[in-house]
């Protein structure tokens, strides 16, 4: 993809889900029929996948839309806590959060040594052995690969520290943005009451 129609990551120095970036990116141009550089529509103008690959080799848009509205549609994929202004080098950003000795929400408790105790009628999910660590450095590994093969073509990080940190910005205040309509539109949802009938008990 990359020598044929230019198309490269940005940012892949924060890439958390190399895999699942893909896959997102895949199902959005073979499956939703939508221009990765265009936008987001609610219909489509495409009709076939075809015709979207061919619009976007004929414009140039085998590019990934990485500043504003998109930055939002791809930040579950990267991780930009590295590049937090007031994280100093080597210094974990949980480290200054108190923890509790016990935490717990009614099914499971969570012991200070780490120890999980959970209710006995979770026992038959408590006995599977799953290990999600595994699927992690297969793609921390493919991302290192993808980044030596940028770094080959000539790539030399084109984003600054100070891009990455207004990126982060940027991100923060997307999503502060985000809560707020979905908390608008949830108090719009609750005025169905035709009538005001004060809530008091006799």
């Amino acid at each position: 993809m990359t020598l044929s129609h230019s198309f490269f990551i940005p940012d892949i120095e924060y890439l958390v889900d190399l895999e699942g970036l893909l896959t997102y990116l895949g199902y959005k141009v073979g499956v939703g029929k939508i221009c990765l550089w265009c936008g987001n529509y609610r219909k489509s103008p495409y009709r076939t996948v075809h015709a979207v690959q061919q619009h976007m080799m004929d414009k140039g848009h085998c590019k990934m839309a990485h500043e504003g509205s998109g930055l939002l549609e791809y930040a579950d994929f990267y991780d930009y806590s590295t590049s937090y202004p007031d994280q100093e080098d080597g210094q974990d950003p949980d480290s200054e959060v108190d923890v509790p000795v016990l935490e717990g929400d009614g099914w499971q408790l969570a012991l200070p040594s780490g120890a999980i105790i959970g209710h006995r009628s979770l026992a038959r999910y408590y006995s599977q052995n799953l290990q999600p660590e595994r699927a992690r450095p297969r793609s921390e590994d493919m991302t290192r690969r993808l980044l030596s093969h940028y770094r080959a073509l000539g790539w030399t990080g084109s984003t600054t520290r100070e891009v990455a940190i207004q990126k982060a910005r940027d991100l923060k205040f997307m999503r502060r943005v985000q809560a707020k309509q979905e908390m608008k539109l949830s108090v719009k949802a609750n005025k169905f009451q035709k009538h005001f009938r004060q809530q008091v008990l006799f």
